[in-house]
């Protein structure tokens, strides 16, 4: 029976690629068999991806570079879960679709369903995705010290990011969880919802399995942005 498929979103300086690999290794604690990994990945196509934000190259292009890497990372995705592993993702197609319909809405008229026509076709919607909410300024404080970042990091983008966030949330795959508190308080919030889910392979995780269809994201207001 094939594992689960989850993920954690949230904007940079977040929290949610600490608590991905905890979450990781505290499913492992319970024998349960998981994968870790990440977008943008370790391939030369995530290096792209890195790349396209160094040379500042027109968002369009950015988003359909992480497109690309993400079709290579779905077939690695699906591997894993086919061998009965849970797969622990930090940062997936949410991610996509919250950046950059905020670096698209001054080019398309609807950057949200642009995007989400684009990877209907090749993503696998997870059955549980953890938004990890902080506030911009905080966010941004924590991430202070990176010697090196994608771009996106100031705190006014990143706050019509976390609003789109929002707006996808209302989906019933998501969990909202506080990142503005100490580390302990946020990973208390986040273990009980690990714990409060059914046994890992059993298939159904809320409203959504790992499939590779869904009813899509909340419209967003590209306008509102």
């Amino acid at each position: 029976m094939p594992g689960w498929f989850i993920t954690f979103e949230g904007i940079d300086g977040s929290g949610k690629s600490t608590f991905a690999r905890k979450t990781a290794k505290y499913l492992k604690s319970l024998g349960q068999p998981v994968f870790l990994t990440k977008e943008p990945t370790a391939t030369w196509l995530g290096a792209a991806v890195r790349k396209s934000h160094r040379a500042e190259t027109d968002p369009l292009t950015t988003a359909f570079l992480f497109l690309a890497d993400r079709v290579e990372h779905t077939r690695l995705v699906r591997s894993h879960r086919a061998l009965g592993e849970t797969v622990v993702s930090d940062r997936y197609v949410d991610s996509t679709l919250a950046y950059q319909t905020v670096t698209l809405h001054e080019r398309l008229s609807d950057p949200l369903q642009f995007l989400k026509a684009a990877s209907d076709p090749i993503v696998l919607w997870p059955e549980r995705t953890f938004l990890i909410t902080v506030d911009p300024e905080e966010g941004m404080r924590r991430i202070a010290s990176r010697k090196q970042t994608m771009g996106y990091e100031r705190a006014e983008f990143l706050a019509k990011v976390q609003e789109v966030y929002k707006e996808l949330a209302k989906d019933p795959r998501f969990r909202v969880i506080d990142g503005n508190g100490t580390k302990r308080r946020t990973w208390k919030q986040l273990q009980t919802e690990l714990d409060s889910m059914p046994t890992t392979g059993s298939g159904q995780v809320g409203e959504h399995s790992a499939t590779e269809t869904t009813p899509g994201p909340p419209e967003v207001d590209p306008h509102n942005l």
